[in-house]
């Protein structure tokens, strides 16, 4: 399960996404989360998903690249605050099929 603090209205899942792992303290006013899930979807379809919805809630691409079938995303605040920003990594899992999305989320 996700931690109930997660803001899903800033960082959305992926539809028919399975959180397989989540974690998330506090300090110095700061919140981070770690979040894994695994999904059905390709590659391609999950950095095309991220890419789209991410900008809708706030958030401006700062850095996509691809390597050997990897996908890593970062975006930061629109508002241009150095204090919070997300970043994606879209591997394959040792599941066959699935697609293993680690999402790390620090600020607000």
């Amino acid at each position: 399960d996700l931690p109930d603090d997660f803001p899903t209205d800033r960082v959305p899942l992926p539809s028919g996404a399975r959180v397989t792992s989540s974690s998330s303290f506090s300090g110095g006013g700061t919140d981070t989360f770690f979040v894994e899930v695994y999904s059905q979807d390709s590659t391609s379809d999950l950095s095309d998903f991220f890419t789209s919805e991410l900008p809708k809630n706030g958030w401006t691409e700062s850095l996509t690249t691809e390597s050997n079938g990897e996908v890593y995303l970062s975006f930061a605040p629109e508002n241009g605050d150095t204090s919070s920003g997300v970043t994606i990594a879209i591997t394959e899992s040792q599941v066959e099929g699935y697609r293993l999305v680690s999402i790390t989320m620090f600020g607000g």
